[in-house]
């Protein structure tokens, strides 16, 4: 690897267990058993196995490890960060799905196997299908199982005309799929019914827990079901509209949203629209449990407060963290959604640049997402997130819908959302995706955001766009390492990669201004993802002087060569070095949540990675093995104590700040 690079791994296709392990070559010119392990995938069976690492310069060795003789697929990409551009997204697959006529996305899943299951409704089979509750080979509700790569279909099946929903068990894999046919349950594989109700009209959303409980919204009534298939409550909601239902793995409670439309006497009896979000009793659907927003539109300015904005409720999901996550819609800035949901004084709007704090707000819509306690419904944290006019802070904001897309939460909390983005998103056209840089803009384009953690930064706000690539995200997932975002293109087209199963498209729509009558395809995008490095970005310097900063949440920061200028700028960031030659560096904010990171591999003398360091506060080494002295705000490294060597300036904090041997970490 020459080039700092985002490195995937995927090891699929396998018919015995398998395992493969990431080495870098040490100085000597060890691999194999003999280098410093960067990363290790062990899923057990024949589960895919997925690293994703950002890799500084170096050779690196691959190890296989196999229980039993098998075949298998080994995918490897990297794509090499580029200075100056804001995003870079290395994707293993974006390819086209459909056939010549009308497609269009559903909803996407990982499986526990990290297959991604797609639903959507086609013009042309996805691959050799077989048919289930009455379908035959022309019906367009597909589901499909790719593999983690997205490069390989492994099965489809047919399901009615139209299929408006999908969910899959994180236990057992079990896939739920609502639709015209009604509400069906079908095994991992996707290939036997395990029960189904035909509801006599189409099943709008569906949500399964982990013990096979299954929830269902059909217009306004939400049903749940039993693992095998029995009614076990069923409630009507007395609402304007109701959008989605969700079902909390673990404990089975369900949960409702959606808005009211209401009116406000006390301000000329103007309409408003009131979000909703509720949690009932899953065996007894009309034992109410708690309530976010929902208020009178009478007292939406009282106190001389005005919050009469329309919100709007669109999706739920609980993530893989546990925590529950809210999707919806703000047209305004002053509305409920700045509050704790529960009263109009506490607020839980996370702010911080001109894309989700609501100056010079206008009507278009704004996505609003929120972070809730499952169990008791409290607001965390919430934020939004616009686009401006002209992309230029001072602009007036402008939309970024999501009433048609996604949201889900990785393992460490990090927040994803699909969506429709407008004129013009943050840093919109600094974006590439596997090194090609995003292209011209089209009114609408498929975009997707992910958010860190704290929700303090953007790990990810992008289009997919190659050339005026108008359409919406319908389905985002994540989990277990991997990411995936479904769509649908209704003209241009967007960014695909060389060796996907359909780079091209099916139907190239004219680029007009309406997109009415065109013949959509739908679109699929996987990557693996870093939430379990912890780290938000990596930010590598040069050989020479750098100036590097990090976000407001955790980074890694390597300067490499050169006296450089580091800058954390929040969250427990690492600022690493693999050989002394490396010091000499200046570190502006150090702080308590920070620590330094030393390569054995590079400094030799005897380090043990894991084990404690020896520092020294002063300039006075002792003993005969490797110190680090620490005096007046300088960091410095003697690899022989009192030996005759002479100590290397590491770094030099500009804040003095008092390093305690916890912070020096010693890693391979």
């Amino acid at each position: 690897m020459d080039k700092t690079s985002d490195f995937n791994v995927i090891l699929e296709g396998l018919r015995a267990n398998a395992d493969v392990t990431l080495r870098r070559v040490d100085s000597s010119g060890n691999g194999g058993n003999g280098g410093s392990v960067i990363a290790a995938a062990t899923n057990p069976g024949n589960q895919s196995e997925l690293i994703y690492q950002t890799l500084l310069p170096g050779n690196y060795t691959l190890q296989l490890n196999t229980a039993a003789a098998t075949d298998y697929d080994l995918v490897l990409s990297a794509t090499p960060d580029v200075a100056g551009t804001s995003q870079q997204l290395a994707v293993s697959t974006a390819t086209y799905l459909g056939g010549l006529g009308d497609d269009s996305a559903v909803a996407i899943e990982i499986s526990p196997s990290n297959d991604l299951i797609v639903a959507g409704n086609f013009s042309a089979s996805l691959g050799s299908a077989q048919t289930l509750l009455g379908a035959n080979a022309t019906s367009r509700g597909q589901i499909a199982r790719l593999s983690a790569s997205g490069r390989e279909i492994l099965s489809v099946t047919r399901l009615g005309n139209e299929i408006n929903d999908m969910d899959v068990n994180r236990v057992n894999g079990q896939i739920v799929v609502g639709g015209d046919f009604g509400v069906t349950v079908l095994n991992a594989t996707g290939d036997r019914v395990l029960w189904s109700q035909n509801l006599g009209g189409s099943v709008d959303r569906v949500a399964i827990a982990n013990d096979g409980t299954v929830v269902t919204l059909q217009g306004k009534t939400v049903t749940t079901w039993n693992s095998s298939g029995q009614k076990i409550s069923q409630a009507t909601q007395v609402r304007s509209y109701v959008n989605d239902v969700a079902i909390n793995p673990e404990t089975n409670l369900v949960y409702v949203t959606g808005f009211d439309n209401k009116r406000n006497a006390f301000d000329n009896n103007n309409p408003v629209q009131v979000a909703f979000l509720t949690a009932v009793n899953p065996n007894n659907l009309s034992n109410f449990q708690w309530q976010n927003w929902g208020f009178d539109g009478n007292t939406l300015t009282s106190d001389g407060q005005n919050d009469m904005a329309d919100t709007r409720g669109y999706r739920l999901s609980v993530g893989r963290d546990g925590l529950l996550y809210f999707l919806g819609e703000v047209a305004g800035g002053n509305s409920i959604f700045r509050w704790n949901g529960r009263d109009r004084t506490t607020p839980t709007l996370v702010k911080y640049d001109a894309s989700n704090d609501p100056y010079n707000s206008k009507s278009p819509h704004q996505a609003y997402y929120a972070r809730l306690n499952p169990t008791t419904g409290q607001l965390l944290q919430g934020q939004l997130a616009f686009a401006r006019l002209g992309g230029e802070a001072g602009g007036a904001t402008n939309a970024f819908r999501v009433d048609q897309g996604a949201i889900a939460a990785d393992e460490s909390g990090n927040i994803y959302i699909s969506g429709q983005g407008f004129s013009k998103i943050q840093n919109r056209d600094l974006n590439q995706v596997n090194g090609q840089t995003v292209g011209a803009y089209a009114k609408g384009e498929l975009t997707a955001l992910v958010v860190a953690n704290d929700l303090q930064s953007r790990r990810l706000w992008t289009p997919f766009t190659e050339n005026v690539g108008r359409g919406v995200l319908q389905g985002i997932a994540v989990g277990q390492g991997r990411a995936a975002v479904l769509g649908s293109v209704s003209q241009g087209t967007v960014i695909t990669t060389a060796d996907g199963l359909n780079p091209e498209p099916f139907n190239l729509n004219p680029l007009t201004t309406d997109d009415t009558g065109s013949l959509r395809d739908v679109y699929l995008a996987t990557w693996g993802t870093d939430s379990l490095s912890g780290f938000v970005s990596l930010q590598a310097g040069t050989a020479a002087a750098d100036v590097l900063s990090g976000g407001r949440s955790a980074d890694l920061l390597v300067g490499g060569g050169g006296g450089d200028r580091l800058t954390g700028s929040g969250g427990a960031d690492a600022f690493r070095y693999d050989a002394p030659s490396e010091g000499g560096d200046t570190i502006t904010d150090f702080g308590a949540d920070d620590q330094i990171r030393i390569s054995t591999l590079g400094f030799g003398s005897d380090l043990v990675a894991g084990t404690t360091v020896s520092l020294v506060l002063g300039n006075t080494p002792v003993g005969n093995g490797p110190n680090f002295l620490y005096a007046q705000g300088v960091l410095r490294f003697d690899g022989d104590g009192v030996g005759s060597g002479g100590a290397l300036t590491i770094a030099t904090f500009s804040n003095s700040f008092s390093l305690t041997t916890s912070q020096i970490s010693l890693v391979a």
